[in-house]
């Protein structure tokens, strides 16, 4: 057995170490955790450390709020010389965390609400259909749902965006939405509509999914711009362009004078001011530039659809060794 300590110390190239934890994952039982303060989380660890001898602690689309569970499970692993890998949402790759790459793999069949509204109905969130190859036409789209006190301040100082637009404000909670909150933002497009809007769009804008954690999260945000074959400027934690790119992702933040914006925190006045600057720097170019940067990039394009499309498969295989019975 190679154990997790081992492995990374070898330094695998990344295909070697994808394929890897692929197969581990096919291979070994899945704990998929909710909420990393939960009271008994610790006590479904401590089963599953018990139990098994190789598995994974998957926490799907989220991230660990804190370093409390993980130095945790890292404490456990030494004790027991076990193999356990770590998977969460996030483009972080620490010791024990599967690659960010590998993470996608969990990101098959999860459901998304069809239309904005928590009583909505769920439809899948990556169905191949509605990521299908359309004209572009739009110069480009900054489209943003569910309100917080960060994405306010920054919307505040956006005066003009040349494309499509939109802070919706909509509560984060399912115990804040209220009818005339959905009657106020019932302009909004469903999911459908909406990914053709960005499948239209040369630009996307994208204000990534607010965590204050210690990872920077990834989220269906970065994800979509890939798919729809977007020209992504993407607004993160600190060092989260950084990160895409040792995922193998290209971001065009470079090329619209957002460059500086990924040292600082998510949420700052420096952050912020390189947004707002590389927004009104957008705005200035014409359609004709957007479009011949464009078709410059087309293999970089082609390049980061074809990296995210893991989350469009349909394979299952990981869905059958779910421990469900750690309660």
């Amino acid at each position: 057995m190679i154990s997790t300590n081992y492995k990374k110390s070898i330094g695998m190239n990344l295909n070697e170490r994808l394929e890897y934890e692929r197969q581990f994952i096919k291979n070994n039982k899945i704990l998929i955790v909710g909420d990393d303060s939960s009271k008994n989380l610790i006590d479904r660890i401590d089963y599953t450390f018990e139990n098994y001898e190789k598995f994974l602690i998957v926490y799907i689309q989220e991230i660990f709020r804190s370093k409390k569970i993980i130095s945790y499970i890292h404490k456990k692993v030494k004790e027991t010389n076990k193999e356990v890998l770590i998977s969460s949402a996030t483009t972080t790759d620490d010791f024990l965390f599967t690659h960010p790459i590998t993470n996608l793999y969990f990101w098959q069949g999860l459901f998304s609400k069809s239309k904005l509204s928590w009583n909505s109905p769920s439809i899948l969130q990556f169905d191949k259909k509605y990521y299908t190859n359309e004209s572009k036409q739009i110069k480009g789209i900054l489209s943003v749902r569910k309100q917080n006190e960060e994405r306010d301040v920054l919307f505040s100082d956006i005066k003009e965006f040349d494309g499509i637009f939109r802070y919706i404000s909509f509560p984060a909670y399912i115990g804040d939405e209220s009818d005339e909150i959905i009657n106020s933002t019932s302009h909004f497009p469903n999911w459908k509509n909406l990914i053709k809007e960005y499948t239209q769009s040369y630009i996307s804008f994208i204000i990534e999914s607010m965590n204050g954690y210690v990872y920077n999260q990834l989220s269906e945000k970065t994800i979509i711009g890939f798919l729809t074959k977007t020209m992504p400027i993407v607004y993160g934690g600190k060092n989260y362009v950084k990160e895409l790119k040792q995922m193998g992702f290209y971001v065009w933040n470079d090329e619209f004078n957002f460059g500086k914006g990924d040292e600082f925190e998510r949420g700052s006045i420096e952050k912020n001011k390189n947004y707002i600057n590389t927004i009104e720097y957008y705005n200035k170019l014409s359609l004709e530039d957007i479009e011949k940067l464009y078709n410059e990039n087309l293999d970089k394009i082609e390049h980061n659809y074809n990296l995210a499309k893991i989350v469009m498969e349909n394979d299952d295989w990981w869905n059958y060794n779910i421990l469900d019975n750690v309660k």
